[in-house]
C-alpha cells in the first residue's frame, strides 16, 4: 500500500490535480509459473477510481493472472518451467514449439462515436469470441455504478448517456476475463 495523487492531463497537455493522498494498493502472488496481480487505488471519501479486476460479489479486486507477454514480472515463489502448453491471463494464450513461445492473444476492442459529446454516446464492442456476450458497465468519475447493458452482441452500436449531467464517465465492456474502459466526456 501506498499514497498516490491522481492528475488529469487535458488535451493541451496541461494537467489539472484530481485527488491528493489516496490508497493505491498492489498485491503479487507467484507460485512457479502461477503469477498473479491484484490492483486498487481508492479514492479518499470513499469508493474507488481503479480496480484491476473488480469483484462484485466479494466488494473487492481480485486476482488475476499476469498475462505472458506483459512488462508486470512477479519473481520469488520458485522457479517456472513450462509445460508443452500453457496459458495465463485473459484469453492469452501460449505454445513451445522448438523452444519458441508463439503468443495468440485473443481479439477484443472498444470504440466510441461522439467523445465528448452533448447529446449521446455510441459504443461498440468486437470480439473474436462469437458466441460469448459483452457486458457495458458505465461508472461516473465517483466510481458510482451509473448504467449496465447486458447481454451485447459482438459489433453492436449501442446509445446512452442522454440523460447524463456533464461530467466525465467510465465505460467498460467485459467479456470473461478480456475488459476494455474508456472516458467518456458529456459538455451540455
Amino acid at each position: 500500500s501506498a499514497k498516490a495523487n491522481m492528475d488529469e492531463q487535458l488535451i493541451d497537455g496541461t494537467t489539472v490535480s484530481v485527488e491528493s493522498g489516496a490508497t493505491f494498493q498492489m498485491v503479487a502472488y507467484q507460485n512457479a509459473c502461477n503469477q498473479q496481480i491484484a490492483i486498487t487505488y481508492y479514492r479518499r471519501a470513499g469508493g474507488i477510481w481503479f480496480s484491476s479486476n473488480w469483484n462484485a460479489t466479494t466488494a473487492k479486486t481480485a486476482l488475476q493472472a499476469v498475462n505472458t507477454g506483459s512488462s508486470v514480472y512477479v519473481s520469488g515463489g520458485g522457479t517456472c518451467t513450462p509445460s508443452t502448453t500453457f496459458a495465463r491471463g485473459g484469453e492469452m494464450t501460449a505454445a513451445i514449439t522448438d523452444e519458441k513461445v508463439v503468443e495468440e492473444p485473443a481479439k477484443f476492442g472498444l470504440e466510441v462515436f461522439g467523445n465528448p459529446t452533448t447529446t449521446s454516446f455510441r459504443v461498440k464492442a468486437s470480439t473474436d469470441k462469437l458466441n460469448d456476450r459483452i457486458t457495458l458497465t458505465v461508472l461516473d468519475m465517483f466510481g458510482r455504478l451509473i448504467e449496465v447493458k447486458t447481454n451485447v452482441i459482438n459489433g453492436q452500436v449501442v446509445e446512452f448517456g442522454n440523460h447524463y449531467r456533464s461530467g466525465t464517465y467510465f465505460v467498460e465492456a467485459r467479456q470473461g476475463k478480456d475488459r476494455k474502459v474508456i472516458k467518456l466526456i458529456k459538455n451540455n
